[in-house]
């Protein structure tokens, strides 16, 4: 029995042993899978975040190779079009080509491309001629002693009713009116000859290219065309009368209006009607090149503003129509009443005083000027005018003490102030709005002995 007892307690120890042994087997294997876990999860993490990185400077790479690539297209780019615009400067054959490629920004402005024309900076080209190669204005003859010469600028007028002005330029014939569109200049009407002479009017509120035949025997022919802003005629009819015996009356010639027969009475009022300028616009001042002289329309009057140069201006003159002419009064620069008449002759306008009492200006005096642009800017020719005139001491001579005393008169200025400017000439004494107030202190100043200008 006892041995019984302790063989069963020997299987028991036994069975202890095996099962302590597999028991710490088995939590050494966990461990040790853990471990190997944790490992491969931070081998894991430590290759995404290696990954990311990769990622993230293969991406920068990417966009610093696309700047780069993208950089080098936008540079060749530029090297392709101007190497373009040498060469087409190369096909032209001069440097003003290359300078014509430069000012292309201004070719959206078309009075301002007409002014590069001008200036000799674009080229102009003639639709009306197929074979016209591109010309600049230096390329058109412009000898004052060749009858078939465009020597000289008649002015700017809206020829085509779209608010912008054509340029007209003198010649035989009426010579070219040009116009600007789509960032070229081009001749929109030429004179064609004895036959086709070239003229504009304005009728019933639009301007009317003109060609006319009134040089030959037998007829008096006058064509009128109507532009849109897109250089399309949009009306067109003539004026016309033909005699065998060059005498126009109703028992010698017929006369006919938009294909309608008429008599010698309607042609002539006609005739006269619509080839009356519209005498509105502004006139250039030949002496200084500038325009001096604003004509616009006010109801059934006419506003008028006279600048004479180095002289004064009158910027308040209301004009109307007569038969000679626009018949005007205003304010001379002593604040009194002047009156005179305006009389027109081809693209000139000549200013003629009648009443004045102004010492300026005396009864009969005229003055002429130039047409220069359909368009009146009043604002713009009022500050134009020369309302202001220096009188400035170059040198006060021998009598430094008459000449301040004179200057302390003439300005008001304490004995310091004057003394100071008048020992710092050259140096401007004051201004006047009227000349000869000006004149009569430089005259004042240089009997003291010093010199004296006006500016």
């Amino acid at each position: 029995m006892k041995n019984r007892v302790w063989k069963i307690m020997g299987v028991i120890l036994v069975i202890a042993i095996f099962a302590g042994g597999w028991y710490w087997d088995v939590r050494a294997a966990n461990k040790l899978a853990s471990e190997s876990s944790v490992q491969e999860v931070s081998a894991t993490g430590s290759a995404s975040n290696e990954s990311l990185e990769e990622v993230e400077v293969s991406t920068a790479e990417a966009s610093q190779k696309d700047i780069a690539q993208e950089e080098a297209s936008v540079e060749a780019s530029a090297e392709a079009s101007i190497e373009a615009s040498v060469e087409e400067a190369d096909e032209k054959g001069n440097e003003t080509g290359l300078r014509e490629m430069l000012f292309s920004d201004y070719k959206s402005d078309n009075e301002k491309l007409l002014d590069m024309f001008i200036n000799n900076e674009v080229t102009a080209i003639n639709p009306m001629h197929t074979e016209s190669k591109p010309f600049y204005i230096s390329d058109i003859c412009q000898d004052p002693n060749d009858y078939f010469s465009y020597h000289y600028i008649l002015g700017r007028a809206d020829l085509d009713n779209d608010g912008e002005n054509e340029l007209l330029m003198g010649g035989p014939y009426g010579g070219y009116y040009f116009d600007a569109r789509d960032g070229q200049v081009f001749v929109m009407a030429e004179g064609e000859g004895s036959a086709s002479a070239l003229e504009y009017c304005y009728y019933e509120g639009r301007a009317y290219i003109l060609h006319t035949d009134t040089s030959h025997q037998g007829r008096l022919i006058y064509c009128f065309n109507s532009y849109d802003e897109n250089g399309n005629i949009t009306e067109s009819f003539k004026l016309e009368a033909f005699s065998e015996t060059d005498t126009y009356d109703d028992e010698n010639a017929t006369f006919y209006f938009k294909d309608e027969e008429i008599t010698a009475c309607k042609f002539e009022e006609i005739k006269s009607e619509i080839r009356k300028r519209d005498y509105e616009g502004e006139y250039t001042d030949t002496e200084v090149g500038d325009p001096n002289l604003c004509i616009a329309r006010n109801g059934r009057d006419y506003i008028v503003q006279i600048g004479i140069f180095r002289l004064t201006s009158i910027t308040d003159g209301l004009g109307t129509l007569t038969d000679e002419g626009i018949e005007f009064t205003a304010t001379d620069a002593a604040g009194n009443p002047i009156s005179g008449i305006i009389t027109f002759e081809d693209h000139n306008a000549t200013v003629t005083f009648t009443d004045s009492t102004w010492s300026g200006i005396e009864n009969g005096d005229s003055y002429t000027y130039e047409y220069y642009s359909y368009k009146p800017q009043l604002e713009k020719l009022s500050k134009m005018f020369r309302d202001s005139y220096s009188v400035v001491i170059n040198d006060v001579g021998d009598n430094k003490v008459r000449v301040i005393k004179s200057v302390r008169e003439a300005t008001g200025l304490g004995l310091k102030e004057a003394k100071e400017l008048v020992e710092a000439a050259p140096s401007e004494v004051t201004q006047y709005n009227s000349l000869i107030e000006a004149q009569e202190l430089r005259d004042e100043l240089e009997t003291l002995g010093a010199t004296v200008t006006i500016k």
